[in-house]
């Protein structure tokens, strides 16, 4: 009963921020095309542009570094992520994540059931981080790019650590109330 109620409300807030988001983009696309000002003080279209641009030239080369990544040190990740029990589809979407997590949502099926709980905890915290964050940063407050990395990379790195502990345990539980 809770559940269905969180999503039904989930539902309506995100509702909600698009029917912002679009009220908001009209009047700026109103703004840009005739001159006049509705809301003072919203950055103008052109700005967001330059903003999106620079996200989108990051971006550019953040895929094909995620391939050489993959490529290059794809095997010694794989040793490593044995170690704790992923596989190398794991490893792979937790380094896709890294730019972008479309390729490691769409690599979810493949993954083992530790890959999929070490994957969210790691995305929760990293993901995009050599992505759109990185990009945005670029753009808007470069000084800022080795705190942010190391924030992001960091909280993936417990986030992953925590995940893995938990799956670890609730396993070592289960195989406990089983055999009792």
């Amino acid at each position: 009963m809770i559940p269905e109620k969180m999503i039904r409300g989930f539902e309506w807030f995100s509702r909600c921020i698009i029917a912002i988001i679009t009220i908001a983009l009209a009047i700026a696309i109103f703004t840009e095309l005739t001159g006049i000002t509705i809301v003072q003080g919203m950055t103008p279209l052109s700005e967001s542009f330059l903003t999106i641009g620079g996200i989108a030239i990051v971006l550019a080369g953040a895929y094909p570094m995620v391939y050489i990544i993959i490529h290059v040190a794809g095997r010694p990740l794989s040793a490593a992520g044995k170690l704790i029990g992923l596989s190398a589809t794991d490893i792979g979407g937790m380094i896709a994540a890294l730019a972008n997590t479309i390729p490691a949502y769409g690599m979810m099926k493949d993954m083992t059931p530790l890959g999929k709980i070490i994957n969210s905890a790691f995305i929760s915290c990293a993901g995009f981080a050599f992505g759109d964050y990185l990009a945005f940063c670029t753009g808007v407050e470069p000084q800022l790019i080795p705190a942010l990395l190391a924030c992001k990379l960091s909280g993936g790195v417990i986030g992953t650590a925590i995940a893995c502990f938990i799956f670890h345990f609730q396993k070592q539980t289960l195989r406990t109330e089983v055999i009792s």
